[in-house]
Formats: C-alpha cells, sequence, structure tokens
C-alpha cells in the first residue's frame, strides 16, 4: 500500500514537472503572439527616445570639435552603438510593416511571436543603451600636446559697441584675404583691443576661417 502511494505521488510529480516544461514555454511564445501589438508601439517609444538621446549627443560632439577638443573614445562608441540601433529599428520597422501588409486577412502567428520576440529583445536593449546616455560625461577633453587656445574667452564678456562691431568686421575680411600676411591692430590703452583679439580668435574657427588659432605675446624687438 505504502509502496503504491509512493508510486502514484513519484508520478504525479513526474507529471507536474512535465506540464511545468511544456506549458510555461508555450505560455512565454502565446504572450509574444498576445502583446505583439503592445510590444510594436513600446519599441516605436523607445526608438523616438533614443533618437533624441543621440541628436543631443550629435550637438555636443559638434560643440566640443568647435571648441577643438578631442572626443572620448566611449562617447563615439556610444554614438556608433545607437547609430546601429537606430539603422536596426528602420530594417524591423519595415519588416513590420512588409508582414502587416502581406498578412492583413490572415495573422499568422509564428509571425507574430518571432517579430513580437524580436521588439522585446530590442527594448531591452534601447533601455541599456538610454542607461549609458545617461551615465555620459563630458564629450570632450583639450589635446595635452596641442598649443593653448583662446576659446576661453566667453562672447558674452565682448561688449558689442558700433566701432567694435565695425572693427570686427574689418579684421574678418581681412582674414578672409589670401593676400594679406599681418593684421596690425592699433588704439589707445583699455579701449579693447586685446578682448577684440579674443573675440575674433574665437569666432574665427566657427567661420572656417582657421583649423585652430593660438595666442602669444610678441615683443617690439622682432619687428
Amino acid at each position: 500500500m505504502g509502496c503504491g502511494f509512493c508510486e502514484a505521488a513519484s508520478s504525479n510529480s513526474v507529471g507536474t514537472l512535465v506540464v511545468d516544461c511544456v506549458v510555461k514555454p508555450v505560455g512565454r511564445q502565446l504572450d509574444y503572439v498576445r502583446h505583439f501589438q503592445d510590444n510594436v508601439e513600446k519599441l516605436r517609444e523607445k526608438k523616438r527616445e533614443l533618437a533624441d538621446a543621440r541628436d543631443r549627443l550629435l550637438h555636443k560632439i559638434e560643440d566640443a570639435k568647435n571648441r577643438l577638443l578631442l572626443i572620448e573614445n566611449d562617447v563615439q562608441n556610444l554614438q556608433s552603438r545607437a547609430d546601429e540601433t537606430l539603422s536596426d529599428m528602420e530594417t524591423l520597422e519595415e519588416e513590420i510593416q512588409l508582414n502587416k501588409r502581406c498578412l492583413n486577412w490572415c495573422p499568422n502567428c509564428s509571425w507574430r511571436y518571432q517579430l513580437s520576440k524580436k521588439a522585446k529583445k530590442k527594448i531591452q536593449d534601447i533601455s541599456e543603451l538610454l542607461e549609458r546616455f545617461g551615465r555620459l560625461g563630458p564629450v570632450g577633453y583639450r589635446d595635452p600636446t596641442a598649443l593653448p587656445t583662446i576659446d576661453f574667452l566667453c562672447s558674452k564678456e565682448f561688449v558689442v559697441s558700433e566701432s567694435s562691431k565695425a572693427a570686427f568686421k574689418q579684421i574678418i575680411e581681412a582674414l578672409k584675404d589670401e593676400n594679406i600676411n599681418m593684421i596690425g591692430l592699433w588704439g589707445m590703452g583699455g579701449v579693447g583691443k586685446t578682448t577684440l583679439v579674443h573675440e575674433v580668435g574665437s569666432q574665427a574657427p566657427k567661420l572656417n576661417l582657421f583649423g585652430k588659432v593660438v595666442i602669444t605675446t610678441v615683443s617690439k624687438a622682432k619687428f
């Protein structure tokens, strides 16, 4: 009797184990099919978030390059990962739209399962990328081997007057003239000559006149 009970209990345990092994995977597959549209919508939302984060990063990279900074390796890697993921998203979106048109009148559970599973995986990948964007530090750093630049002057410190505005334009035009090799700036002490030179130096790279601008002191004895 006892042995019969043990055999029955053992049989029930095995049966339960088999049911669990079969039902759980099937249940997960059915979840992918049932939540197909939800997963697609969540993926599209994540795609928009990633595109916005990538665009903000590109703006920071462009600003850093304008200030003659070198871009950190992890920043470049993150940008590449974001670009690749967004490209993969375009391919997946095309696949979703194509299959929707083909199977509009006859939904295919296998197709829904495969695409829903891909969407779920992409959602996870994008979420991890967005976390990396959130932890990102400064995008650029100064080249330790480069000469000191003059981009430390903030444009807000440059007080624009009619005379300084006219002088600024004249200097910029002179810099554009390939026949001019030297530009002199004359004026009484304290009128803002040095400030004007710094402002010209900070704007010249932005106007694509020079790749880099440096400042140095030259004694009168050298002329």
